[in-house]
């Protein structure tokens, strides 16, 4: 999944600026939150999960139809207050969907994302979150038997 989750992450810092983005990073900024500070408002993606559904062919064919889920977390600096940061945080989620929403990563591997949902995430230590899910799914075949 990590060559997904590299695709998303230089599709979306591609568009960083139009997005209005001061970072763009993997799962692994968001953890050094505490320590670091990370302008914002910031975008982290992260893999989700994959689920797996597996048939064989009559002539031993495997194949492996993987569902891949990655999630795009946007934050915003402030309180929600009075609406303004809660319109900004959304606009910019809607943003993400919209630029990702039909978007092949690799036209000879996945098939186009969707969003699948999207939920505020969290409000507090003067910031506030809001989650995007996308899917899209992939094929693996291979000789074998199982």
């Amino acid at each position: 999944m990590s060559l997904l989750l590299d695709h998303v992450l230089s599709e979306l810092r591609g568009e960083q600026h139009a997005l209005g983005f001061k970072a763009i990073e993997p799962i692994e900024a968001l953890a050094d939150l505490q320590t670091v500070a990370v302008a914002r408002p910031a975008c982290f993606v992260l893999p989700a999960a994959e689920d797996y559904l597996t048939t064989q062919e009559g002539s031993g064919l495997i194949n492996i139809e993987v569902t891949s889920r990655i999630d795009v977390v946007v934050m915003v600096d402030g309180a929600l207050k009075q609406g303004r940061r809660q319109n900004e945080l959304v606009q910019i989620s809607h943003n993400v969907r919209d630029l990702l929403f039909g978007w092949t990563p690799d036209s000879a591997t996945w098939r186009p994302l969707v969003p699948e949902a999207a939920r505020l995430l969290g409000v507090g230590g003067g910031h506030a979150s809001y989650l995007t899910r996308f899917r899209t799914v992939s094929r693996i075949r291979k000789q074998g038997v199982l």
